[in-house]
């Protein structure tokens, strides 16, 4: 459901018409390596650079985004690669 919301933002049903199971598979995996979206890895490096300018301690984007963002993108990138593995990465479904 986030996923239709976030990515397609449609229904469930309405998404079920517009993208392949493949797709979705697809859509799913690449939303899981980054449920945060650009939004976080923009603000976190316009955080950096301003905090940078007057810390002596410098600050990395991965330091002030939520949570142990390396392992669970590590995590998420290996699920994605083996779901585009195992279901390909193309749209030759028929609809």
């Amino acid at each position: 459901m986030h996923l239709c919301r976030t990515v397609f933002h449609c229904s469930v049903a309405e998404a079920k018409r517009r993208v392949t199971y493949r797709e979705f598979l697809l859509w799913a995996a690449a939303y899981q390596q980054s449920p945060w979206g650009d939004d976080w890895d923009q603000t976190a490096t316009i955080v950096c650079t301003m905090a940078n300018l007057w810390s002596k301690k410098r600050i990395r984007p991965s330091d002030v985004i939520p949570g142990n963002r390396n392992r669970e993108l590590n995590r998420r990138k290996a699920l994605y690669e083996k779901l585009k593995q195992q279901h390909g990465n193309d749209r030759q479904d028929s609809r």
